[in-house]
């Protein structure tokens, strides 16, 4: 066999591997790791459903209590003012308590110190008694379910201010005068929840409370009988 048909196979040899190199093994490893991609793209996928599907199981498990929590953060901070729900529940108490007189005065929602904070609502209380049965119903009003924060406390006994036993023969020189300085929390805008507010009338066993709306809220007196 002569040079010239040792290069010519040679050449032909060359020419074969280089199509099958550019036709059949280049796009086979192409598609080999195009393939090999899309399985570890798929894999990192399934082991993001299955931590996604773990922590969507442990909050089912746990629903019951994620619902009581929320359930006591709306009563502690609700939606709305809520002023008369409130009132009932201090009446409620003071009734509770024994005290002979409470006196709560709100004032408009108010924007809070910092933003994104709850809207503020300010409210005087004054409760009259018998000195346990005031201390009970400070206790009371701590255990309610809507947040207290009590800024100021103002004791005086029977015998200060128009209420004294000199003037009112039938009083009891042992009850004590107690005046807070509380604040309430509310999720409503400050510009909503001024349109929404509550003003009621005396309370008592035979009282009658109303509810009624007005530009500002008005204090509620409640008179209880004396144990």
């Amino acid at each position: 066999m002569n040079r010239r048909a040792i290069l010519g196979i040679v050449g032909g040899a060359v020419a074969v591997l280089l199509l099958w190199w550019v036709f059949i093994y280049s796009p086979k490893q192409s598609a080999t790791s195009t393939a090999r991609s899309e399985a570890a793209a798929a894999e990192r996928r399934s082991l993001d459903l299955e931590a996604t599907l773990a922590r969507l199981k442990e909050l089912n498990r746990n629903r019951p209590e994620l619902e009581a929590s929320l359930r006591t953060l709306n009563a502690a901070v609700p939606a709305t003012p809520d002023l008369a729900v409130f009132i009932l529940s201090a009446n409620e108490i003071a009734a509770l308590a024994g005290v002979d007189f409470l006196s709560i005065s709100p004032s408009p929602p108010s924007a809070g110190l910092t933003p994104g904070a709850p809207t503020t609502i300010a409210i005087s209380i004054q409760v009259k008694g018998g000195f346990f049965a005031v201390v009970d119903y400070l206790n009371r009003l701590e255990d309610l379910e809507r947040i207290v924060v009590v800024d100021g406390v103002n004791l005086a006994g029977q015998g200060s201010g128009a209420s004294s036993a000199s003037n009112d023969p039938g009083a009891d020189p042992a009850a004590i005068s107690v005046t807070l300085t509380a604040r309430m929390f509310t999720r409503a805008s400050p510009a909503g929840a001024t349109g929404t507010t509550i003003n009621t009338g005396n309370t008592g066993v035979s009282g009658s409370t109303g509810i009624t709306g007005s530009t500002a809220p008005a204090s509620t007196t409640t008179e209880l009988p004396a144990n």
